[in-house]
């Protein structure tokens, strides 16, 4: 049998279908964080200083002069961190016309490449009871108004519920925020369902039954779950992006070093991002003990 050529339009071939492969993958990955805790900040920075802003509220009375909103302190410093996933395929792999698992490989870094931001906003959320803020209070805290403790049931739900109810402006004024969103991961799926999805609780009418929309995420890992009002505008939590890993890039040149020297032609993404910590207000958090 013959060699496969190799040369500019074979790997110019293997690359597009690694893209194309690798789009459709990312098209299918379901972001169910976006819009429920976190908006995205594009960024060109290498630090971005999140600030906290008096900005929700009521109108004032226009009596002598306006009195403009004022950007407060920085409550973190989001650095975006350097991601990357490769693919590589060896040179004899595509002599030999045995190259088919680019397709698994493709698909995974895809999926990798959506994925791996939804995550970090996970992680986030529970790391945020042990986070510190510039003010030196954990994200969740009760000096933020922002901590729930216990598992998720109907009274602990009710008190969250409350607590971002309570939420007050700069000057003391009701900021009528109330929860819209309840997000769990997996092990309090079934807890969440008998509160959201049930009509009746031991023959009751449920009060929460579809007061809330449910939000389950795989990435949250413990026992923590949350509540949000996510219909101001602004989200509790940011995703920061530098660089977003939506390309694929090539190191695929015949005469490349890599190619070269180890007979392997590569094809890979790579990102620049964090989750950062924008606004407690918006959310009340238990650990689930």
């Amino acid at each position: 049998m013959s060699v496969n050529v190799i040369n500019d339009a074979t790997l110019a071939a293997i690359g597009s279908s690694i893209e194309t492969l690798y789009e459709k993958a990312r098209d299918g990955v379901e972001d169910n964080l976006a819009g429920k805790v976190y908006n995205e900040r594009k960024t060109n920075k290498s630090m971005v200083a999140i600030r906290s802003l008096d900005g929700f509220g009521l109108m004032r009375e226009f009596k002598s002069e306006r009195q403009p909103g004022i950007v407060g302190e920085a409550i973190t410093v989001a650095t975006p961190v350097k991601w990357e996933r490769t693919i590589d395929v060896k040179r004899e792999d595509i002599e030999d016309d045995d190259y088919g698992y680019i397709t698994d490989l493709a698909n995974s870094v895809g999926v990798a490449s959506k994925r791996t931001p939804i995550a970090e906003i996970a992680k986030a959320l529970m790391k945020g009871f042990t986070t510190q803020l510039s003010d030196g209070n954990y994200f969740f805290s009760a000096a933020h108004g922002n901590l729930q403790s216990g598992a998720l049931n109907a009274s602990n739900l009710q008190a969250a519920l409350d607590k971002i109810a309570a939420q007050t402006d700069a000057n003391g004024g009701a900021l009528a925020f109330q929860g819209k969103v309840l997000v769990v991961g997996p092990s309090n799926t079934s807890a969440a369902k008998s509160l959201i999805e049930t009509e009746t609780i031991s023959g009751t009418t449920n009060i929460y039954y579809k007061a809330l929309d449910l939000v389950i995420s795989p990435f949250i890992t413990d026992n923590s779950w949350y509540v949000v009002d996510n219909a101001e505008g602004v989200m509790p939590l940011l995703l920061v992006m530098r660089v977003a890993p939506d390309k694929i890039v090539a190191r695929d040149e015949t005469n490349s070093d890599r190619a070269f020297d180890k007979d392997i032609y590569s094809w890979g993404t790579r990102g620049r991002f964090c989750a950062a910590y924008h606004n407690y207000k918006l959310i009340v958090g238990s650990t689930g003990s």
